[in-house]
């Protein structure tokens, strides 16, 4: 008898969950990691998410969501599909380590999940800014914690307007963690990233303290 697939395990397993729990389960996680030891790689498309096993994850209403070590099928827009799911209360969202998220793609996310805290993806970068669409209106999103893995590192012109698009979607962030690819050992552009957000929260901060001052003293000058 052939063994069963990982795959094929655990939508067998996620069948029997959604039998007695779908009402009350509120967080999954899937990690595997299935290696050929003869060739010592892994084997390509043994660890493909199926398609149906993610659309009944959708039909839950969870609070987290981990897939890591899990390969999904390009052709499967994940984001949208979450976007259009049960799954809008969702507080923690860990895409796999090489799930590609776009800026678009982020911007759902912000529009579609209020709820969400903690946020970990590997994002596709823009060439330059000009193709970097802002929102109409900045996001007030309550995202605290942005994990950025196995991304390349952003060129140094691009980085403004990165930490811009994220301020504008994520203004409360407190934390931004990288974990580079096996390849990625410049962290310094990184390092401006992370400065470059913290002053768009601080310029923000300026404002809206320039702004009550004006209030006062505008409310002064009526009452003279």
């Amino acid at each position: 008898m052939t063994p069963a697939s990982p795959k094929e395990v655990f939508a067998h397993s996620l069948d029997s969950a959604l039998i007695k729990w779908r009402k009350s389960i509120e967080f999954v996680e899937t990690d595997v990691k299935v290696i050929n030891l003869k060739l010592e790689t892994i084997i390509p498309g043994y660890t493909v998410l199926p398609d149906a096993t993610i659309d009944a994850l959708m039909e839950i209403n969870l609070k987290q969501l981990k897939i890591s070590g899990w390969d999904i099928n390009p052709a499967y827009n994940i984001v949208q599909r979450l976007r259009e799911s049960k799954a809008t209360q969702l507080e923690v969202l860990h895409f796999s380590f090489d799930q590609h998220i776009t800026f678009s793609q982020l911007m759902v996310i912000a529009e579609g999940f209020s709820a969400l805290q903690y946020l970990r993806c590997k994002l596709s970068l823009p060439e330059d800014k000009d193709k970097l669409t802002f929102p109409v209106k900045a996001m007030s999103h309550g995202l605290r914690q942005l994990v950025i893995v196995n991304t390349p590192t952003p060129k140094v012109y691009i980085l403004p307007s990165i930490a811009r698009y994220l301020n504008c979607l994520f203004p409360h962030l407190d934390e931004i963690v990288i974990i580079p690819g096996p390849t990625d050992k410049d962290k310094e552009n990184w390092d401006l990233l992370r400065s470059l957000v913290k002053l768009c929260q601080d310029v923000r901060q300026d404002d809206a303290s320039h702004e009550d001052q004006d209030n006062v003293e505008k409310v002064k000058r009526q009452a003279i």
